[in-house]
């Protein structure tokens, strides 16, 4: 049980910092195909929403070929 005299705010940078961990770790795990992109790409925009929540423009946790997915339109299967 954590007691409350260690208890540390969480300050933008900090969360910043972790999202970038976040996204590093997983862009190291994924493989190239159709069904890693799709990933990729809804992985990019949740971590995008995150940033933007809390203030901080996604161009600062993302990577450029990150953001291009964002970009990107959806396909659907029919």
């Amino acid at each position: 049980m954590l007691e409350s005299n260690n208890t540390k705010p969480w300050f933008r940078d900090d969360i910043v910092r972790i999202l970038i961990g976040i996204n590093l770790a997983s862009r190291a795990s994924m493989t190239k195909d159709n069904q890693s992109e799709n990933f990729r790409q809804g992985f990019a925009l949740a971590l995008a929403s995150v940033a933007i929540v809390i203030g901080v423009q996604p161009e600062r946790i993302l990577q450029s070929d990150d953001l291009a997915l964002l970009q990107t339109p959806q396909h659907q299967e029919g």
